[in-house]
């Protein structure tokens, strides 16, 4: 065991969604296949940093400063005592964990900082589905941040796969801008609760697998703007849902940003919208279309963060 261990991590958006979601041994697991990018900032300003360090005993954990706190919270102390069980380490450990600039998706990212920063303390050498079947305790997602770049969940029987579409490099024609508004949310568990009951979900496992198809076959022939194009009808569609489920996410000065951004494509700028579960937009192009986005928004009055898709998670050398 060292003496102590940092990794970052970079949060999860969806590509298809990952709405809805049962517990099995107190691992979080979906209710249907999905695919996700992991994003962060031009100079990786968008991430989760954690450290773990050992301890005589104990855990101590704190998020931003703060203790560790609510359901979600005990899901993450799950995966410090499992896999503290799994090393057969009977000592304690520190965590402490720190989001910089997350829009959306930090519980993605912090699940797979916490997982891999003790992974690299308990010199456990675990394989990444490995460290997912542990940040599954915290985050039925956490696949998008460990994995990064392209990733694809996928239900076999009652197991889970996740694997690597396409690596952060090969998509580093993607250019992202993410435009938070300050504006109330349902949290995502709320969402997930009630968006299962809506007539229209039990025709989700069918469409998403068939979107992750799509999705695969898009990426294997480059075509990216397909895949955005896919992303954006995706949201609309589940953000429908959402509205219809009593749990609206999109709200009206979203909304407003998601009809701009469809509208430069009638001036020849591929840009595509999405919206994951907080109170942010995220406009997609290439980089080719990137100087005129970047002035249409600014002339929109939009103040955004420049993102980038993002790798897997990893340990930072000390």
């Amino acid at each position: 065991m060292k003496e102590h261990s940092t990794a970052v991590a970079y949060p999860g958006v969806p590509v298809v969604f990952a709405e809805g979601f049962r517990t099995v041994d107190g691992r979080r697991i979906s209710m249907h296949a999905h695919a996700s990018l992991a994003l962060t900032g031009i100079s990786r300003n968008v991430r989760t940093e954690t450290k773990a360090t050992s301890a005589a005993s104990g855990v101590e954990f704190t998020v931003n400063g703060k203790p560790l706190s609510g359901e979600r919270g005990m899901g993450i102390l799950s995966i410090v005592s499992e896999m503290l069980s799994k090393a057969g380490v009977k000592s304690g450990v520190k965590i402490e964990s720190t989001n910089y600039g997350i829009l959306t998706g930090s519980s993605d990212s912090g699940a797979a900082a916490l997982a891999v920063a003790l992974n690299g303390l308990l010199e456990l050498n675990l394989t990444q589905s490995e460290l997912c079947e542990f940040g599954r305790l915290g985050s039925e997602t956490v696949y998008r941040s460990v994995i990064g770049g392209l990733s694809e969940y996928a239900l076999d029987g009652g197991a889970v796969k996740v694997s690597r579409i396409k690596t952060a490099a090969e998509l580093s024609d993607i250019a992202v801008y993410g435009v938070q508004f300050n504006l109330p949310r349902h949290t995502a568990d709320d969402i997930h609760s009630k968006v299962v009951s809506h007539p229209s979900y039990a025709a989700r496992t069918a469409v998403a697998e068939e979107r992750v198809r799509i999705v695969k076959e898009y990426s294997g022939n480059r075509n990216f703007v397909g895949i955005l194009e896919l992303m954006e009808s995706e949201a609309r569609e589940v953000h429908a849902m959402f509205d219809e489920a009593g749990v609206p996410v999109l709200k009206p000065q979203m909304k407003k940003l998601c009809d701009s951004i469809e509208s430069m494509r009638k001036n020849g700028v591929k840009c595509f919208w999405n919206v994951a579960g907080g109170s942010s937009v995220y406009a997609y192009t290439l980089k080719r279309y990137s100087e005129a986005v970047e002035s249409e928004l600014e002339d929109r009055g939009y103040r955004f963060i420049p993102m980038r898709v993002a790798g897997p998670a990893a340990v930072l050398e000390s």
